[in-house]
């Protein structure tokens, strides 16, 4: 499995960085089962958009520190 750490429009965050969590592996679902709809929100360019920020670490340990949604809550 990798990790990246993204902006908003889908470009890797360096070390240190908070953006959105995304993971892409082999076997990653390319759909829920037959309502495409939520899949198209969530995968893009074979990267799973999970909705969490975090960062990761010189040692690539992930630390999660919101949730985008709740983020830009007022």
């Amino acid at each position: 499995m990798e990790v990246e750490i993204r902006d908003g429009p889908g470009t890797a965050l360096p070390t240190g960085q908070v953006g959105e969590l995304c993971a892409r592996a082999e076997g990653v679902t390319a759909g829920y089962g037959k309502n495409p709809e939520p899949a198209a929100q969530v995968l893009r360019d074979g990267w799973v958009h999970t909705g969490d920020l975090g960062r990761l670490d010189e040692r690539r340990h992930l630390t999660v520190v919101d949730r985008i949604d709740s983020a830009d809550a007022p």
